[in-house]
């Protein structure tokens, strides 16, 4: 079961059988402020307190991403670079204590990058 609610004007709720073919956020365990998903480059923001768990479901499988998580805390911000691998079904997950905002860019990192 696959539940999708935009933030848009009107909110739709889809079931199906299948997933998406669209990226999803599959867990996350703090609300979502901005969402952009696509294959080759995600971009989402959240905020909160303590450890930050996002699962992306549907990216493209067994692929790098090069993962920037910028971080806002009052005035100082704070900016973090990874490598990330999605597994074979498309999965990656993103871990990260944070206090306050959070971005996150993924990027697919082009094969033959190091």
């Amino acid at each position: 079961l696959y539940v999708h609610l935009d933030m848009g004007e009107e909110a739709v709720i889809a079931l199906s059988d299948s997933r998406p073919e669209a990226v999803y956020l599959e867990q996350g365990s703090h609300r979502l402020l901005a969402w952009r998903p696509s294959r080759k480059k995600t971009v989402f923001k959240t905020k909160g307190f303590g450890e930050a768990n996002f699962v992306l479901a549907n990216l493209e499988r067994d692929a790098e991403y090069s993962v920037t998580i910028r971080e806002r805390n009052g005035r100082s911000k704070d900016q973090i670079a990874l490598v990330l691998e999605s597994d074979a079904e498309g999965r990656l997950q993103i871990s990260h204590a944070i206090r306050g905002e959070m971005e996150v860019l993924l990027q697919l990192r082009q094969s033959g990058a190091n």
